[in-house]
């Protein structure tokens, strides 16, 4: 996420330049902690697939994107009290984030 937009600002189109920095602020809030790679390919359906655990999260429109990433921890929480090595963690799914959803194999 740290990376300068004036570097990618002809590259991207200007709503993933806009998710772009709002990401980066939420780097700066530090309301992102765990290391991932997002996926903007499709900035109506931001994903974010995390480097630790391997585990990949389901974030949709960035709408309440706040909200979504502050439920992150604790989702994840909730998954390794089922399974420690996330093994059978297909997915979370915050798209939703009033009902977060743990997918299992």
């Amino acid at each position: 996420v740290c990376i300068q937009a004036a570097q990618i600002k002809n590259k991207l189109p200007q709503v993933q330049l806009d998710l772009l920095r709002e990401l980066d602020a939420l780097v700066q809030q530090k309301v992102i902690k765990d290391k991932g790679i997002f996926d903007l390919s499709n900035p109506k359906n931001l994903i974010l697939h995390l480097q630790e655990p391997r585990v990949k999260v389901w974030l949709g429109e960035n709408t309440d994107l706040f909200m979504k990433l502050k439920l992150l921890t604790p989702t994840l929480e909730t998954a390794k009290k089922q399974d420690a090595t996330y093994q059978t963690v297909e997915y979370i799914d915050l798209r939703f984030w009033k009902n977060p959803v743990i997918k299992t194999r």
